[in-house]
């Protein structure tokens, strides 16, 4: 009888660097997102992405995100196609910038948390200037 090979695991781990003050790795999503259930939310109905990187029904005034791929209980993780369907990495003027924040174009090319051209939706979390956010591109 012949004997099989486990497969092999790999695990990889950020590498800290001496200039860096942030060594987490960074999340990145590919058109789609895991999030927690703020509320009861059914498949297939529209969200919106809020501060605590949770995600509730859509409001009717408001541009939803995406929609939920799944049935998940308050509290649950569930996944989100975004609306769309890509995410785009974009430097941040000055922070602080909190996921589901609405960013906007600024003159320099960068975004910022106030402005009058929505670009999207951060995804990312940062406090400091000129950092790399992830968002859900909007009106464009």
């Amino acid at each position: 009888m012949p004997t099989s090979t486990p497969p092999t695991v790999r695990v990889y781990r950020a590498a800290k660097s001496s200039n860096s003050k942030n060594t987490n790795m960074a999340t990145s999503f590919q058109n789609a997102g895991t999030f927690i259930a703020n509320s009861a939310i059914t498949a297939f109905r529209l969200v919106s992405i809020s501060s605590n990187r949770g995600v509730g029904l859509a409001a009717t005034a408001s541009l939803p995100d995406g929609v939920a791929l799944i049935d998940a209980a308050s509290g649950d993780q569930i996944s989100v196609q975004f609306l769309g369907g890509t995410t785009i990495k974009a430097t941040l003027l000055a922070g602080p910038v909190t996921v589901g924040d609405t960013v906007f174009s600024t003159a320099n090319g960068t975004v910022a948390i106030t402005g009058t051209v929505t670009v999207g939706k951060s995804l990312t979390t940062a406090t400091d200037a000129s950092a790399i956010i992830e968002l859900i591109v909007k009106n464009i």
